[in-house]
């Protein structure tokens, strides 16, 4: 470990193996990498905490039946775009919901081809739980962090995600 706190894998002679060089660029270096690699620990926490339950549901599930909560009568094209997410993967990712009772659609008036979606009574319960829980999940997730570093955290996050939502500029950069 550096003294910058990064990592190091020196061989007898000093130098490091380019194996250590191209592990150290990536985790000392690469904010993307960092950002999936924190993806990646809250979602195996979530599924940890929520497995106790019994949902099944990934976090992605869980974020849109709770925004299915909130908006009742979202279409699905509505729904793609709030997160951000083609909707071929939303299609994906929603099945189960619908498949679990969890969601189910509705024509829209007026509009042939659209279906709104509404939660259930099995999906308000689901949504209720995990709204509830989220908080203590959240809060073992960022033990790690003092409360002001967990609202710093906040902030910088939702600062890189509004720049980042004009895509012209990572692609200009």
């Amino acid at each position: 470990m550096t003294a910058e706190g990064g990592n190091t894998d020196e061989t007898e002679s000093g130098n490091s193996t380019p194996e250590a060089q191209a592990a150290s660029f990536l985790t000392d270096k690469v904010i993307g990498y960092k950002i999936r690699r924190l993806h990646g620990l809250m979602q195996a926490g979530w599924t940890r905490w929520f497995s106790r339950f019994d949902l099944g549901l990934t976090p992605m599930q869980g974020g849109m039946l709770i925004l299915v909560r909130e908006h009742p009568g979202l279409t699905q094209t509505c729904l793609s775009a709030m997160l951000g997410i083609e909707p071929p993967t939303l299609s994906q990712a929603i099945a189960p919901l619908l498949r679990r009772g969890f969601l189910e659609r509705r024509k829209v008036p007026g509009d042939k081809r659209a279906h709104a979606l509404h939660v259930t009574r099995t999906g308000n319960e689901a949504a209720d739980l995990i709204r509830r829980e989220i908080p203590a999940h959240e809060t073992a997730a960022l033990a790690g962090l003092s409360p002001k570093e967990q609202q710093d955290l906040h902030r910088l996050l939702d600062k890189v995600i509004a720049a980042g939502a004009d895509d012209s500029k990572i692609m200009a950069a």
